[in-house]
């Protein structure tokens, strides 16, 4: 409490952090604390079909891409290999008020570019989206919600 220097600095903090934590974790904790990092998730297409047993296939084409900046606001794309949030809810998950309720929620690998996903849920699902809590710094984040 009444320490003297050298005071801890955030760089303490980030140690503590990663200590104990494989690769891909410190990775996530460098684009979280370190680096200006970017994400550029959108869902381009969502396609449903109703199967026999009352329940929906949902096929949808996600396209994603990571980005660093600089200070000075110059970008660079940096390959994308992560678990990302695909959730499907019963209401728009913005209407905070209604307490949409998560029919489907689970963490996908995405990559760079194009992925395609197929997941099955109830038939009460009105609306998918990708990182739709926004966990994620996306610069767009309204293509990130489709509504069925």
């Amino acid at each position: 409490q009444y320490k003297n220097s050298p005071y801890p600095t955030t760089l303490d903090l980030l140690r503590h952090l990663k200590a104990g934590v494989n690769a891909q974790d410190q990775a996530l904790i460098d684009d979280l604390f370190v680096n200006i990092t970017l994400y550029d998730l959108r869902l381009k297409e969502v396609k449903s079909e109703a199967l026999p047993d009352g329940q929906l296939k949902l096929s949808l084409t996600i396209q994603a891409a990571k980005l660093t900046a600089d200070g000075k606001g110059s970008e660079t794309e940096q390959p994308l290999s992560e678990m990302v949030d695909i959730g499907v809810f019963d209401q728009d998950p913005d209407a905070f008020e209604k307490q949409p309720k998560q029919l489907y929620w689970q963490k996908h690998l995405l990559k760079s570019g194009e992925n395609k996903l197929e997941i099955i849920v109830s038939k009460d699902a009105k609306f998918v989206g990708v990182d739709p809590l926004i966990k994620l710094i996306d610069r767009d984040a309204a293509d990130n919600i489709y509504k069925l």
